[in-house]
């Protein structure tokens, strides 16, 4: 089989923060700033109008608002305060002027665990998935839009967030590559290694303890990405040369050998049984050592 990062050029942008579990004031913590998300979006793309869907077990039907750009900042508070109630998920969607409904900036959240129509928490996670259409990734400055999601997972306290083609990015923490082909799934400390190699990412320092000692290495530059220090906890690291819009297995095995220690084992003979198409085409982006292996 041959493998080609051409097929992901021009891909929706997905991004992804995960929050080991909830805790007091998670939820209002996550509407303030995913409100304060979508609305330093607009500054980039100007944004016609809003749509906030609430999800919830209790009720027969799902329960929406509508945002515009006209509201205020009073007016979006009351327009969204009920949504919090009940609720197990929040969709978004985000109507950009000038564009159609294919190039709506799209959002969904996990709050609560649902027993009936929302998409399951693993374990005591929650998590926020982001969608944003290429075009509008490359209109205004990409660099601001993942300044903006920084801010975000910064906020809402998540410990790893991750940037990177829609096809190649996780949903949640649970279904990257290292986790679906690790050797020892069940025992592994979820929240002390990395999930996987992306383009961009969010890191707690926890994840990468077994690979940097201090705040000084980490910080450093690398000859594959750069380091954004975020606070004394966080660090966002990102991968050069262009890699959101043509993904180099050459570049991600770089990160994959100096991250290795953090990075969990795989199986090979997992890999080797893949039978998922998808899955097997996009393997050596995601686990690059097992280039050949699939052939």
């Amino acid at each position: 089989m041959a493998f080609s990062s051409s097929i992901y050029k021009g891909q929706p942008i997905t991004l992804m923060a995960h929050v080991p579990e909830i805790y007091d004031g998670y939820i209002d913590k996550l509407f303030i700033y995913l409100d304060r998300f979508v609305k330093n979006f607009s500054l980039e793309c100007p944004i016609e109008q809003e749509r906030w869907e609430r999800t919830s077990d209790k009720y027969t039907s799902t329960t929406s608002v509508y945002l515009t750009k006209n509201d205020s900042k009073s007016d979006r508070f009351s327009k969204v305060k009920d949504l919090k109630k009940d609720a197990q998920c929040l969709t978004i969607s985000a109507e950009f002027i000038g564009y159609n409904y294919l190039s709506n900036l799209r959002i969904f959240s996990t709050i609560n665990k649902s027993n009936f129509i929302t998409i399951p928490i693993r374990e005591k996670e929650r998590t926020t998935r982001i969608d944003i259409p290429y075009k509008i990734w490359r209109k205004a400055d990409s660099a601001h839009f993942i300044d903006y999601f920084i801010e975000f997972c910064n906020q809402i306290g998540a410990t790893y967030g991750c940037a990177d083609v829609g096809l190649l990015s996780q949903t949640n923490i649970y279904n990257g590559a290292f986790y679906l082909f690790s050797k020892d799934a069940q025992r592994l400390s979820i929240e002390e290694s990395l999930p996987g190699i992306h383009w961009g990412q969010y890191v707690n320092i926890n994840r990468i303890q077994k690979t940097v000692h201090n705040k000084e290495e980490i910080n450093s530059r690398f000859d594959f990405a750069s380091v954004k220090s975020i606070d004394s906890e966080n660090v966002w690291i990102q991968l050069n040369e262009g890699e959101i819009d043509n993904p180099s297995r050459q570049i991600r095995q770089k990160f994959r050998c100096f991250f290795k220690e953090s990075l969990p084992d795989v199986d090979e003979q997992e890999i080797k049984n893949c039978e998922i198409p998808h899955i097997k085409r996009c393997l050596p982006f995601l686990i690059p050592e097992i280039e050949g292996m699939l052939n």
